[in-house]
C-alpha cells in the first residue's frame, strides 16, 4: 500500500493511504471548496451561512461542498442541540420569511476532547411492526 506524508519540518499529519490522498486532492481541487476550507481554517467556528457568504452558490452546492469535505476528512460538521431556535430567529431572520431548523458548526475538531457515542435501543427494543 502506498502512503504519502508531509516532508520533514512541515507540520505533523499522520500517514495518507493512496485513497485518503486522492480524496483529499480531489475535494481541494475544486475553487469553491477550497475557498470554503480556507475560510473554515481561517475562522474558530463557522456555521454553513458563514461557509456560504460571499459565494454565488445555493445552499444544497454548499451542503454537497461541504460532505465532500467532511468525506475527505478536511472538516467537522454537525448539528448542535439544546440552541434557542426563538431568539436565533429574532435576531437572523426578523422578517419571519425563513426560520432555523437546526444549527451545524463546521471546523477542525479536535478527538481528544470527544466523548463515546451513548448506547442506543436496538430495533427490537425500540419499534414494533404491526
Amino acid at each position: 500500500m502506498r502512503r504519502f506524508a508531509m516532508k520533514r519540518g512541515a507540520r505533523s499529519l499522520p500517514l495518507l493511504t493512496a485513497e485518503q490522498f486522492h480524496r483529499i486532492s480531489r475535494a481541494v481541487s475544486d475553487n469553491t471548496r477550497y475557498d470554503i476550507l480556507r475560510k473554515v481554517f481561517a475562522s474558530s467556528g463557522l456555521t454553513c451561512g458563514g461557509a456560504a457568504e460571499g459565494l454565488p452558490i445555493s445552499a444544497a452546492t454548499v451542503s454537497h461542498h461541504l460532505r465532500q469535505l467532511f468525506d475527505a476528512g478536511l472538516v467537522d460538521c454537525g448539528p448542535v442541540s439544546g440552541f434557542d431556535a426563538d431568539k436565533l430567529n429574532a435576531e437572523f431572520f426578523p422578517d419571519g420569511k425563513w426560520k432555523v431548523n437546526l444549527l451545524c458548526n463546521l471546523g477542525y475538531g479536535d478527538t481528544s476532547k470527544l466523548y463515546p457515542r451513548n448506547p442506543r435501543l436496538n430495533f427490537e427494543e425500540a419499534a414494533v411492526i404491526l
